[in-house]
C-alpha cells in the first residue's frame, strides 16, 4: 500500500508540473483564461502535495502574470505577495541554519 500511494503522489507531483507548463504555455501564446484554469490546477495539486515554497511561490507567480495579462490586477498582487511572503520565509530559515 506504502508503494501505491508513492506512485500515486510521484504522478500527482508530475501531474502538477504539466499543469504548470501547460499554463506557462498557454500564457505565451496568449490564451490567458486556459492559462488560468492550468495554473490554478497545478497550485490546487501542490497544496495538497505539500510542495516546496521555491516551487509553489513560482506558481504563485505565475498566476501574478497570467492576471495581470487578464487586468486583474488587485488579485495578481495578492498572489506575487504570497510568493514574496514565502520566499522570505525561506530566505529567513535558511540564514538562521547558516548562522
Amino acid at each position: 500500500i506504502m508503494l501505491a500511494n508513492q506512485l500515486e503522489g510521484d504522478s500527482t507531483s508530475l501531474l502538477a508540473t504539466t499543469c504548470n507548463n501547460l499554463g506557462c504555455y498557454y500564457k505565451k501564446v496568449g490564451k490567458f483564461h486556459g492559462a488560468l484554469g492550468y495554473l490554478r490546477r497545478a497550485l490546487k495539486l501542490e497544496v495538497e502535495l505539500q510542495t516546496d515554497e521555491v516551487s509553489l511561490a513560482g506558481t504563485h507567480l505565475n498566476l501574478c502574470a497570467v492576471l495581470s495579462k487578464l487586468e486583474k490586477h488587485d488579485k495578481a498582487v495578492q498572489h506575487a505577495l504570497v510568493a514574496l511572503g514565502m520566499m522570505n520565509k525561506k530566505i529567513a530559515s535558511h540564514e538562521q541554519g547558516v548562522s
